[in-house]
């Protein structure tokens, strides 16, 4: 349990132990580099980090386009359809039918181009550390530590900021490691949607 007034170097070690880095992960990533534990762990992280960004970019925008064009559409197609028989003879249903159809169509088009746009930085990011975790460009991040959590499906889901950095941490244990209002620094890669967070430190003097 953490002291009421506890030094920088019980917060350095209490982010060591529960974000689960090493000294040598920290001076390494302060050089601008990877350690060799963690280009083990990145690599193993990495088989599912892509697959797990598309299936929510599909949940989200699927969401959207249905609220932003099926249901709207689909209103005004019953709405005009009488209208539509009277003046032309056409088949209501067919006419609805057919307007779906081209929705589908047309919202397909735009889920592809949208989750290609959001998909291609991330992608070509996990692809050059796919081939070589050498390639890794850290960032890093200071400033005092502002905490949020959200309720999600399963469990709630935990977040930091940083500096205006979002970074997402696994569970009430890391998330409680950051004390709120303390200075941190944090090294992470940028990866979307969310920076993958590698260690972090006390910033002296807060």
């Amino acid at each position: 349990m953490m002291s009421q007034n506890p030094s920088v170097q019980d917060l350095t070690t209490v982010l060591t132990r529960r974000l689960d880095f090493t000294p040598d992960d920290l001076a390494s990533n302060e050089r601008g580099q990877l350690s060799e534990r963690q280009k083990v762990s990145l690599t193993a992280a990495l088989k599912t980090m892509a697959p797990m960004f598309s299936l929510g970019c599909r949940r989200i925008l699927w969401g959207l386009l249905l609220v932003a064009f099926v249901i709207p559409l689909g209103a005004m197609l019953f709405l005009v359809g009488g209208a539509v028989v009277g003046a032309f003879g056409i088949n209501l249903e067919a006419l609805i039918i057919l307007g779906f159809v081209l929705l589908f169509v047309l919202c397909t088009f735009l889920w592809a181009m949208i989750n290609f746009a959001l998909n291609r930085n991330s992608n070509s990011i996990i692809q050059a550390l796919r081939t070589s975790p050498d390639n890794a460009v850290i960032m890093s991040a200071t400033g005092a530590s502002q905490g949020f959590a959200i309720r999600g499906k399963v469990a709630w889901v935990y977040y930091i900021n940083i500096g205006g950095t979002h970074l997402q941490v696994v569970d009430p244990q890391q998330f409680s490691a950051f004390q709120k209002g303390v200075n941190y620094q944090v090294f992470y890669l940028d990866i979307k949607p969310l920076p993958y967070l590698l260690s972090a430190q006390v910033i002296a003097g807060t």
